[in-house]
């Protein structure tokens, strides 16, 4: 027998907005629940530059391409959007995010420290298609 659940974690990023469009993320915190977002970066596939997305991704190209337009739109880095979108979430309590260096991590919080901006709208950005969102389902390389 399992106790009740005080915390999970779950994938979030601006292509897999899901959960926080459901309602589910406000149910969970309404509930309780300490939510911990992973998978922000979407493996790393949000941060790479136009024209640099995985191969095994080509068949999305047409949704990074709008992700590029929005940065570019909007002056923003890839890592400054995917840092916004994660704190604009009311419900999440933690952002769970790898990094490489030490210099990722000053970039990381540099970033997270600053003003949050408001005139954001990331829903043009969401899919549902789990072949992309969903990493294990990723074609291989």
């Amino acid at each position: 027998h399992l106790g009740p659940i005080d915390l999970v974690q779950i994938p979030v990023n601006l292509f897999d907005q899901r959960l926080a469009a459901s309602g589910y993320l406000r149910r969970l915190k309404q509930r309780g629940i300490e939510i911990h977002a992973r998978s922000l970066f979407l493996q790393g596939a949000l941060l790479a530059p136009p024209g640099h997305i995985p191969l095994r991704l080509n068949a999305f190209s047409d949704h990074f391409s709008a992700w590029h337009a929005f940065l570019q739109q909007h002056g923003l880095s890839p890592l400054q959007a995917c840092l916004e979108f994660g704190l604009s979430l009311p419900d999440i309590d933690r952002l769970i995010i790898g990094v490489q260096t030490l210099a990722n991590l000053r970039e990381i919080m540099a970033i997270a420290g600053q003003d949050r901006r408001q005139d954001l709208d990331f829903s043009a950005l969401a899919c549902n298609n789990q072949t992309l969102i969903n990493p294990s389902q990723w074609p291989a390389a």
